[in-house]
């Protein structure tokens, strides 16, 4: 049986039980949907600083204050 190998890149701030969650439902999905043997799933997650990160542009950090920011003045 083939591995099936999934790539998951959040940005920082889930925690362990969430990120395990992910994974078993992520699983399951490849499982049922695909016919993956279980045993072959592959999932590698990867947290990277946002400070490392860009959107748009500007980094992701200063990127998520401004939609904060512009959430804050819309409500």
């Amino acid at each position: 049986m083939p591995r099936t190998r999934v790539f998951v890149d959040l940005f920082p701030g889930r925690t362990r039980e969430m990120k395990t969650q992910m994974v078993k439902e992520l699983t399951d999905v490849l499982v049922n949907d695909l016919g993956c043997d279980r045993n072959w799933v592959h999932i590698s997650v990867a947290e990277q600083p946002l400070e490392d990160m860009a959107i748009a542009g500007i980094w992701a950090d200063e990127y998520l204050n401004r939609k904060k920011q512009q959430q804050a003045s819309e409500e």
